[in-house]
């Protein structure tokens, strides 16, 4: 934790100098946007793809992997004790909680790399690929609001 904090900060310091307030002049909204291009592509393929999914589902992977190596090992003891019993416990919540993260978090991220990376001329098509990444997106959320 010591070393994410200052790297978090530094990683997301342009952040506070990319961002700019224009003023759409058809509505008199004020809106911030990112004007910088390659700041946007900074964004759009390390922020997201790397940092929101790439890293969590590699530790989700990983955690994973290790606890279903975990429960095959301690299916081969034998010893009728009641620790291998709660030792099994902790290996399948892990496996729960990789599945859960699964079914939060990469919707959101099909989604994102259809809008983003495909070829889509059609409008119709867009606006319904961007409500389905709006709910994908709020399912995302949840999946960290409710993680403890």
């Amino acid at each position: 934790m010591i070393i994410a904090i200052p790297i978090v900060i530094i990683e997301q310091s342009p952040c506070l100098f990319v961002y700019n307030h224009v003023k759409i002049s058809t509505i008199n909204i004020v809106t911030c946007t990112i004007l910088n291009e390659s700041f946007i592509r900074f964004n759009t393929s390390f922020d997201y793809l790397i940092v929101g999914n790439f890293f969590p589902y590699s530790i989700a992977f990983t955690f994973g992997l290790m606890a279903y190596r975990n429960m095959q090992e301690l299916s081969y003891r034998t010893a009728p004790l009641v620790r291998p019993e709660l030792d099994k416990q902790l290996p399948v919540m892990v496996l729960i909680q990789v599945i859960c993260t699964v079914f939060s978090i990469f919707p959101s991220l099909v989604a994102y790399l259809i809008l983003v990376y495909g070829s889509i001329q059609d409008l119709v098509i867009v606006a319904r690929l961007r409500i389905a990444y709006v709910v994908m997106t709020c399912l995302y959320y949840s999946y960290f609001a409710v993680s403890v």
